[in-house]
């Protein structure tokens, strides 16, 4: 490994992760004291979770992830209850999306680049081996093994067991790609309920948990699996109704394109 690509990557290791020097986490606690100086009490609360981290690095994810189940449930709740297909599909679309969002924060947190063109930016990505592609429809997909990785992480998350089909993943993956930039790229496996096509999910809802991410976590990869851990629990209600393997089918054949697709406040990155 070259040297560039090595420091490059552990810089955004360490920015990615959720491990924090002490220093850093002493930051933290003054920018909590400040931002919530009239909420002392919510304030002691997430210092006392920051304390934590060094024992538990995802504990504000659990409780942020808690946060957007108990939240997402009562946006959807009506007189009948939750549609169960389309809880798992927002989470799907949401988690996926995550995956993405949150490598390329890091990566742009790492990267200093005013061009116009984001030529470093895109650099920098290859060197992780991460491709930016651009579609003559000025959409941004981002493909590589790292972001395979993380949904595969999400996914696996969400299940909380061993029961998880990988194929299914390859199968997506082989089928999803080779239709990037197409309206075809949007379209689900599934014919017998269409609450949104992932893009739509994501546009409608992105942005609505903030406050629960902001207050508990502290770097992206918490970020992706606090959606990941109220994926998992969607499930585990969900698979009472309409079983596991389907549960986990929906959430990736929404999570897989948005895992992929690079917005930026639900708008086209256009980079």
């Amino acid at each position: 490994m070259n040297l560039i690509k090595e420091t490059l990557l552990n810089e955004f290791n360490k920015k990615y992760s959720p491990n924090v020097t002490d220093n850093e986490s002493e930051k933290i606690i003054d920018t909590i004291n400040a931002k919530y100086e009239k909420n002392s009490q919510l304030a002691t609360f997430i210092k006392s979770i920051i304390n934590k981290r060094s024992n538990d690095p995802f504990i504000g994810s659990k409780i942020a992830g808690e946060e957007i189940f108990i939240n997402l449930i009562e946006m959807l709740k009506n007189e009948k209850g939750v549609h169960a297909e389309s809880l798992l599909a927002i989470l799907g679309s949401l988690g996926g999306h995550e995956c993405i969002d949150g490598i390329i924060s890091a990566l742009r947190s790492v990267v200093s680049d005013d061009s116009p063109d984001k030529a470093k930016e895109k650099s920098a990505a290859a060197l992780l081996d991460i491709l930016m592609v651009e579609t003559k429809r000025n959409e941004t997909y981002v493909i590589g093994n790292r972001i395979g990785n993380t949904f595969v992480s999400f996914y696996h998350t969400a299940a909380n067991d061993n029961t998880t089909d990988i194929n299914l993943l390859v199968e997506l993956s082989s089928k999803v790609t080779s239709k990037i930039g197409t309206d075809v790229y949007w379209e689900t496996s599934f014919t017998d309920f269409v609450p949104e096509s992932p893009q739509d999910i994501v546009k409608l809802f992105e942005g609505k948990f903030e406050q629960s991410l902001d207050r508990y976590c502290f770097s992206p990869q918490e970020r992706m699996i606090a959606f990941a851990l109220a994926a998992q629990k969607a499930v585990q209600q969900a698979e009472k109704i309409i079983g596991k393997q389907r549960s986990l089918e929906i959430i990736a054949d929404y999570g897989w394109r948005t895992s992929h697709y690079l917005t930026r406040k639900g708008e086209s990155d256009g980079i």
